[in-house]
């Protein structure tokens, strides 16, 4: 199950790894060892921001990826992913306000 909204949405597993790689500048190779579950990327004309959930292959770790750009500079280098434990992510506190996002997220741990 994945969950790919926004500008992104309709996206295969392999377009949106190599969205991320040519727009956070971040190389293939490194991005493969993540499983995305939830992308959500919204840019408009001078802007954009974008959030991405995460898993880690190896380990199942998840991470969190959160990024946003002006008309001056993009997503270059923002590619940093930040430990979500399985509790935030289950609690009310994720997303809150985001119920499409939250209720899907929830629903991995079902």
């Amino acid at each position: 199950m994945k969950l790919f909204m926004g500008d992104v949405s309709g996206y295969s597993d392999g377009e949106l790894v190599k969205w991320v790689a040519d727009n956070f500048n971040e190389d293939e190779g490194n991005l493969s060892k993540y499983e995305f579950m939830v992308a959500q990327v919204n840019e408009d004309s001078y802007d954009g921001s974008s959030y991405f959930l995460v898993k880690n292959r190896e380990t199942g770790e998840f991470f969190e990826v959160n990024a946003s750009h002006c008309s001056c500079y993009g997503y270059e280098d923002q590619w940093q992913p930040k430990i979500a434990s399985r509790v935030y992510l289950q609690s009310n506190q994720y997303m809150a306000g985001w119920e499409e996002v939250q209720s899907f997220v929830h629903s991995l741990f079902n």
